[in-house]
């Protein structure tokens, strides 16, 4: 019995011996590193991190690597001037402060200024310092079975229209406004109506005014304008038009 004692205590000894001198063996399955997210294609390039903690965008509100406004993408082409100014000619007139503070003020100015008695004398410097040297005026006439753009300079409006809202008396009347602004741009379509005389209850006539603006840090301009009146088979959307209760009916 002690032979056999011995030899087991002999048999262990060697055992431990053994694993001792043989190196441990290591799992061949290790714990994958964390996934990164998917980003989508094109998507701006993401910052590795500092630290373990994740980097805030350049800019509150920004992508990491959006440029920074007033900038262009990198590639873009260059813009014209690298700091670009509004350069007025020393005859064009100036807006009032109080016609180009707002959206709303600028739109009422140009209602103001067309809106007139007959032999009435319009202000017409006065539209023209609501708009841009630039601004185009677009509409369209029928000519044969089609019908063709008009497009029109400030000017050349205020002489097609001179002798006509002059002489023969013209009232247009906001009756509907739909307006979106985007930062520094906005786009109004405003319904209007159309009189000779204050004292008609019916328009003669009603359409769309399209006014597009931009404001520059300190005023409004009106950068472009696009109207059409209403047709038989172009009705005024509902969407454009007020509550039955203010809309006046319209002479056919």
């Amino acid at each position: 019995m002690k032979k056999y004692t011995a030899a087991c205590l002999a048999l262990a000894a060697c055992i431990v011996s053994l694993g001792a001198s043989q190196p441990l063996i290591k799992s061949e399955t290790q714990a994958a590193p964390p996934s990164q997210p998917t980003i989508p294609p094109n998507h701006p390039a993401v910052p590795p991190s500092s630290g373990g903690q994740p980097q805030a965008p350049a800019l509150p509100g920004l992508p990491s690597g959006h440029p920074a406004p007033g900038q262009v993408p990198a590639g873009h082409p260059p813009m014209p001037g690298e700091n670009p100014e509004l350069v007025l000619s020393p005859d064009w007139p100036l807006g009032k402060p109080e016609d180009v503070k707002s959206v709303d003020a600028i739109v009422t100015a140009y209602y103001a200024t067309v809106s007139g008695a007959k032999g009435e004398a319009r202000d017409w410097n006065r539209l023209r310092s609501l708009m841009l040297p630039e601004t185009q005026l677009f509409s369209t006439r029928l000519a044969g079975n089609r019908l063709l753009p008009i497009v029109l300079k400030i000017d050349d409006y205020i002489e097609a229209n001179r002798k006509y809202f002059e002489k023969g008396g013209y009232y247009e009347k906001e009756v509907n406004r739909k307006t979106d602004i985007f930062g520094n741009i906005a786009q109004v379509f405003s319904t209007y109506e159309s009189r000779r005389h204050l004292e008609e209850h019916t328009p003669y006539s009603r359409g769309l005014n399209s006014f597009q603006l931009v404001f520059d840090g300190e005023r409004w301009w009106i950068a472009s304008v696009l109207w059409g009146a209403e047709t038989q088979a172009s009705p005024i959307p509902a969407q454009y038009l007020p509550p039955p209760s203010v809309l006046a009916p319209t002479s056919k």
